[in-house]
C-alpha cells in the first residue's frame, strides 16, 4: 500500500522486488509478508532494501523476543500478535516483525490472520491520522492494533472469570480446574507479549533515530502507556485467577467435608444398629428374647426408634 494525504495505490508486488521502482513515488510504501518460511523471498528482500543479515534471521526464525534494534539505516521491531484460533479456540502467539526504513515500512507475519485491517481501512476511508503521515506512523497505528487486541482478548477473559466464579461457588467441578490452568497459561502468553514489548516501544522513543519524526514520538509515549497498563491488568486478572483456584481448592473442600459428614452420620447411626444385631445374631440356645413371638417386630421398631433418634439429635446439633 502506497499512501499520502489524498492519494492511495494498494497492489500485490511480484519477485524480484525493485526497491527503486517501490519508493520512486516519494509517498510511504507498506509492503506486508504473509509467509516468513520462503528463505528465496526473505532473502530476496534483504537484497532490495539492504537489511542487515541479522534482521534476516530474526524475521525467519520466529518466537523471538520483542524488542526494537537500531541498524543505522532502519529500525527493526519485534512484537507478538496474540489471537484465538477459529478451530481450537487455542490462544495462539504469531511474531510481527516490523523494518522501518527511509519512506517505507515492512511486516512479516507468519500467517495471512492478523489484525491490521482496520488501519488497511482507514488508509482506504482516509480516516484518521494515518494517511497523512509517515511511515513512522504507520508502524505505530500497526502496534496500536496489536495491543489493542490485547485488551480485547483481556476483557473476554475477564468475563469468562467472572461467570466461573460464579460456578465455582456453585457446583466446583474438574472443567473448572481445566480452565483455571488454561488461564494461567494465557496469562503468561499475555505477559510474555507485553512487557518485553513495552521495553522495545520505550526504547525507539528514546532512540535517536532520524526516522521517527518529533510529532511521532508523543504517540509512541501514548503507546507504551497503552502497554503499562495492559500490564497492570494482566498482573490483576493472575490474581483473579489464583483467587479462583483457591475457591475452587476450598469449594472442593467444602464438597468433600460434606459427603464426609453424611458418611460419618450414617456410620453413626449403624453402629448401634449394628449391635443390637450383632448381639442377636450369637449362637446361643438360651437368650431370653430368642423364643419371644414378637421378638422380631420389637428389635425392628428399636432399631426404627433408634434411627429416628439419631437423626432428631443431630438435626437438633445442626449436625444436619
Amino acid at each position: 500500500m502506497r499512501f499520502g494525504p489524498d492519494f492511495l495505490e494498494e497492489k500485490n508486488i511480484r519477485l524480484p522486488l525493485d526497491r527503486a521502482d517501490l519508493t520512486r513515488s516519494g509517498q510511504p510504501v507498506w509492503i506486508n509478508f504473509d509467509s516468513v518460511h520462503d528463505t528465496k523471498l526473505i532473502q530476496d528482500v534483504g537484497h532490495a532494501f539492504d537489511l542487515h543479515p541479522l534482521i534476516l534471521e530474526d524475521i525467519m526464525h520466529p518466537h523471538q523476543r520483542p524488542k526494537a534494534e537500531d541498524h543505522g539505516h532502519a529500525l527493526f521491531v519485534v512484537a507478538v500478535m496474540l489471537y484465538h484460533d477459529v478451530q481450537s479456540g487455542e490462544l495462539v502467539e504469531e511474531q510481527v516483525s516490523f523494518v522501518l526504513g527511509d519512506g517505507f515500512l515492512l511486516t512479516f507475519q507468519e500467517h495471512p490472520i492478523d489484525v491490521f485491517e482496520p488501519v488497511r481501512e482507514r488508509l482506504r476511508q482516509k480516516t484518521g491520522r494515518v494517511h497523512e503521515r509517515g511511515a513512522d506512523y504507520l508502524m505505530y497505528a500497526l502496534l496500536d492494533v496489536i495491543v489493542d487486541n490485547y485488551f480485547t482478548l483481556l476483557e473476554e477473559m475477564g468475563e469468562a472469570m467472572d461467570d466461573m466464579e460464579d460456578r465455582i461457588f456453585i457446583k466446583p467441578d474438574n472443567k473448572s480446574l481445566i480452565q483455571i490452568q488454561e488461564n494461567k497459561r494465557k496469562l503468561i502468553s499475555f505477559r510474555r507479549a507485553i512487557v518485553p514489548l513495552r521495553d522495545a516501544v520505550s526504547r525507539a522513543e528514546h532512540l535517536e533515530f532520524d526516522l521517527i519524526q518529533t510529532g511521532t514520538r508523543p504517540f509512541l509515549q501514548d503507546l507504551s502507556d497503552h502497554l503499562q497498563r495492559t500490564g497492570d491488568l494482566v498482573e490483576n486478572y493472575r490474581e483473579v485467577n489464583n483467587g479462583l483456584k483457591d475457591s475452587y481448592m476450598s469449594g472442593m473442600s467444602l464438597k468433600l467435608n460434606n459427603i464426609m459428614r453424611v458418611l460419618t452420620i450414617i456410620s453413626t447411626i449403624f453402629i448401634p444398629l449394628s449391635f443390637l444385631v450383632g448381639v442377636y445374631g450369637m449362637n446361643f440356645d438360651y437368650m431370653p428374647e430368642l423364643r419371644w413371638h414378637y421378638g422380631y417386630h420389637v428389635v425392628w421398631v428399636v432399631m426404627v426408634l433408634l434411627s429416628l433418634g439419631l437423626l432428631w439429635f443431630f438435626r437438633k446439633r445442626k449436625w444436619l
